[in-house]
């Protein structure tokens, strides 16, 4: 569906939720997977869904965030993470500003070799989590840095995964860690297959690379309805 702010797009996927919930298209014990890219809309989402459904029908249709929606595979699939990427349990979720960014990236173009400088003095600290980290799919085993971009990405995991105390992760970590657990196990993925025949997309248009790789990991080539 593409249409324009308050043009009824979120009133639409209610609507179409619950016609699967009432008619029975979307039987029990089945689930409506609704994903959004803010929390107001998972919220605005599910509020309607409810005002038309009775609370059986209701408690079958999920919305959350990509980032929820990541972090509770994460939490929940913890022991499938490859151990070379595992964070600690309990992990702390971190926010890092932009002094953050560049004092990292100077540190690591202090020691990264020669032929590495110029790529990673290229990297804008504004964009490099965004851009460099959420582009970078997780290998099932660590491997050498190929790249000035790799030797960055890998020292960023490092360092936050192997901090005083407990692991740091972002919101694009997580991502890509939920990603990496469907991608290196077909149980879980085909367990999350089987539970939701129906994907709603709110607010597809602001997807980023990481999100879309995600989404793609998941439901790529199932028999999945998607909307959005």
């Amino acid at each position: 569906v593409v249409a324009g702010p308050g043009a009824g797009k979120t009133e639409f996927l209610a609507q179409r939720a619950a016609y699967l919930l009432q008619t029975g298209l979307c039987p029990p014990p089945y689930r409506v997977l609704a994903i959004s890219f803010k929390k107001d809309a998972a919220e605005n989402l599910v509020a309607r869904v409810r005002r038309r459904c009775p609370p059986e029908q209701a408690r079958r249709f999920l919305s959350m965030t990509f980032d929820a929606f990541a972090k509770s595979l994460v939490d929940r699939f913890y022991e499938a993470i490859p151990s070379v990427w595992r964070p600690t349990r309990p992990y702390e979720v971190n926010f890092p500003k932009e002094r953050d960014y560049r004092n990292f990236l100077n540190k690591v173009l202090f020691s990264a070799s020669a032929a590495w400088k110029t790529a990673i003095a290229a990297i804008q600290t504004g964009s490099f989590e965004k851009n460099v980290v959420g582009n970078w799919p997780l290998p099932p085993s660590k491997n050498g840095p190929t790249s000035g971009m790799e030797f960055a990405v890998q020292q960023w995991w490092t360092e936050n995964l192997r901090a005083l105390g407990s692991s740091r992760l972002t919101f694009v970590m997580i991502n890509r860690l939920a990603e990496l657990i469907l991608r290196t196990n077909s149980s879980i993925l085909r367990a999350l297959n089987m539970t939701y025949p129906y994907l709603f997309l709110d607010e597809f248009q602001d997807t980023t690379y990481a999100q879309y790789d995600f989404l793609l990991s998941a439901f790529a080539g199932t028999d999945i309805a998607v909307a959005g």
